[in-house]
């Protein structure tokens, strides 16, 4: 199958067309054409204001992507503001793409590479050069590195249509018979062992997992992945109109005189976990993820190159599999961290040389039965498991206790408040939300803190408290 790739490099191009899949989307979702989980999956990602905010976009540009994140909590809240929402973000995604100023000069074709596999960047492109310089099919002496540079890109697209070792063999012979005439003396017996070696490349790519050796499937992976991604946290104030805050509180819940509530800083960066699995042979074997993909699995077995979660919590994952923890009696464990600083949005409010930095903010453990019970569920069983709030998510007391004894960087616990005097209205909650605008996590420098999240101790009580949603509300 031919693969479609679009390849920009002019700001203002980029952002038209990031633009034009906003309104299509935007279309969709109002129209019942897309879900939100589609959405997320495909195109609705918070990175996108990142990615524009480094290009050096303006900031309305920024904030109209950073706004249309919200969308998901407008329909989960005040589903009735819905359609409002989208025909205004609609609007305003046809105003900003009018004042982007057409210019022939940088204007180009958007889809202008179908053939992506001709490109050094291909994962086959290496290997499959290695190869054919092997094979030396021309008998070129001395031969330089890229000498069958030309042939390579043509192999690798032949690689990639081909699935049969004679079919692949045939079409390297009359690729090399066309370039080199009478020099090429090869046999085809002779590009049946090269076509040989090449589909070993296909075989190896694919196989991301070893199940005789690890006991996992990739419908196991997905199933993993769904099982143990972080819920979306609700706003403490009900989402209105333009991201603005309404005064009552999401779902008419707020904490009764039995709970405590804690308040932890909530940390601006990726969130980001590390699965822990017990394999039949009782090794810990670990996969990481972001929030809604896995991106890296023990030996480079998943190879997900999105941001630089998986290289820097790889050693953090080394670590874990060799405490006193993996000793303990759990099929499944899942650690979630926030990673910032970097090249994360926000990296100027904790650090001014961009180093990463990561806190701890919960975690889970699945036993045996349990795991084998969930993954014998059809995918949209877990996803309904995991979006009824039945994560075993540990009690404050006992999370605190395991990221000390695992020597983990955790959130900040700021402070514990008596249910009955924690602040209700929008004008109290902001009040109380400024007593924490300075950052705890700061690693060389410390700025303004995203904000707050509030919590009971078991967790079946959660809501984010963030400074641009209540300046915005209270802007005049």
């Amino acid at each position: 199958m031919e693969k479609l790739k679009i390849e920009l490099t002019d700001r203002a191009e980029i952002e038209k067309l990031f633009l034009t899949l906003a309104l299509g989307m935007l279309d969709s979702l109002e129209h019942g054409a897309m879900d939100f989980e589609q959405a997320y999956r495909l195109f609705l990602r918070p990175y996108l204001s990142q990615y524009l905010e480094n290009l050096g976009s303006r900031e309305a540009i920024v904030e109209f992507f950073s706004d249309l994140c919200m969308l998901e909590d407008v329909a989960r809240l005040v589903p009735n503001h819905l359609n409002a929402s989208i025909e205004s973000s609609r609007q305003e995604a046809f105003n900003l793409l009018k004042s982007i100023a057409a210019d022939e000069q940088t204007e180009k074709f958007w889809v202008n590479n179908f053939d992506e596999q001709r490109s050094r960047e291909h994962p086959f492109f290496e290997k499959a050069t290695l190869i054919i310089n092997e094979w030396n099919p021309a008998e070129i002496y001395p031969l330089l590195y890229e000498e069958y540079d030309r042939e390579v890109f043509e192999v690798v697209r032949i690689l990639v249509h081909n699935e049969s070792v004679q079919e692949i063999a045939i079409q390297l012979y009359d690729l090399f018979k066309r370039q080199f005439g009478t020099t090429f003396d090869k046999s085809l017996a002779d590009c049946e062992q090269v076509a040989h070696d090449l589909v070993q490349l296909k075989i190896a790519r694919s196989s991301l997992i070893n199940s005789s050796e690890k006991g996992a499937t990739l419908m196991d992976l997905k199933k993993i992945n769904s099982l143990t991604k972080y819920p979306s946290i609700q706003t403490y104030h009900q989402l209105g109109e333009r991201g603005r805050l309404n005064d009552a509180l999401t779902d008419s819940i707020g904490f009764d005189e039995s709970n405590q509530a804690y308040i932890y800083e909530k940390v601006d960066g990726e969130n980001s976990r590390i699965i822990l699995l017990r394999t039949p042979d009782d090794e810990i074997d670990y996969l990481i993820g972001s929030r809604e993909e896995l991106l890296y699995a023990k030996g480079d077995r998943i190879g997900n190159p999105y941001g630089n979660i998986a290289d820097f919590l790889k050693p953090l994952a080394e670590q874990l599999i060799t405490s006193d923890f993996a000793d303990e009696d759990w099929a499944l464990a899942v650690i979630y961290q926030e990673s910032y600083g970097g090249k994360t949005k926000a990296s100027k409010n904790y650090s001014d040389r961009k180093t990463q930095s990561y806190r701890s903010f919960d975690a889970f453990t699945l036993n045996q039965e349990e795991f084998d019970r969930l993954l014998s569920l059809p995918p949209e069983k877990i996803a309904e498991w995991r979006e009824h709030g039945n994560q075993p998510f540990y009690v404050d007391e006992q999370k605190q206790s395991l990221f000390e004894r695992l020597n983990l960087q955790a959130a900040p616990l700021l402070q514990t408040v008596d249910g009955p005097h924690f602040p209700i209205s929008l004008e109290e909650t902001f009040a109380y939300l400024k007593k924490f605008e300075t950052t705890q996590v700061g690693i060389e420098s410390a700025g303004k803190a995203e904000g707050i999240v509030v919590r009971t101790a078991d967790r079946k009580f959660i809501r984010k408290i963030r400074f641009e949603d209540y300046e915005r509300t209270f802007r005049k």
